[in-house]
């Protein structure tokens, strides 16, 4: 909730946490509210905190990718790994941004490095899952989304998408199943 975090970052500036302390905490609160143009012309960043520099760059990429503008995110990205090589969350955009560019390698190359520096990540874990059903196929794919739902039981992305392969598998009772499990999270 892009809104509601904006305005908790906003009350804890008022109780006197500098701001360029938690800039790039704005920034992601704006990309979740599609305010792109505000991440992406946001005023000179240099005051951050080095260790949240690679994580603006990672939500400018966002914000670029969002617009479209597919060299600016690439720049971004590159920029993002630079000064955050480690970070998960990092490497599972660069899978999405990859796979969305029908660079289908870069994507498993980037989502097997996400699990690797965190093997519980669950966007990893999504973004992984639905690389091995097109990859390895429906069965495959499976145990991704099981993995999820063990660290998350009530994660309803992870629930569709059992749910989708299961009954594309042909494993009707057990996608019934899982739409079941759905409805109880979500009865709307």
């Amino acid at each position: 909730d892009g809104v509601a975090a904006e305005s908790e970052l906003r009350r804890a500036v008022d109780l006197g946490l500098p701001e360029p302390q938690i800039q790039h905490l704005f920034l992601d609160a704006w990309l979740l509210q599609k305010n792109y143009d505000g991440v992406l012309n946001a005023p000179d960043l240099s005051g951050i905190r080095p260790i949240s520099a690679g994580y603006t760059a990672r939500v400018r990429a966002g914000a670029a990718m969002a617009r479209g503008d597919i060299p600016l995110a690439a720049k971004n990205f590159d920029r993002a790994i630079m000064l955050a090589p480690k970070s998960a969350q990092l490497w599972t955009d660069i899978g999405n941004f990859r796979l969305i560019g029908g660079n289908v390698r870069g994507a498993i190359d980037a989502a097997t490095r996400a699990v690797y520096l965190n093997s519980r990540n669950i966007d990893a874990m999504m973004l992984m899952g639905r690389l091995v059903r097109d990859q390895y196929g429906l069965i495959a794919a499976i145990p991704w989304f099981e993995r999820i739902l063990a660290l998350d039981p009530n994660n309803v992305s992870a629930m569709v998408q059992a749910a989708a392969t299961l009954g594309e598998a042909g494993m009707a009772r057990d996608m019934l199943a899982m739409t079941r499990r759905i409805q109880a999270v979500e009865p709307g």
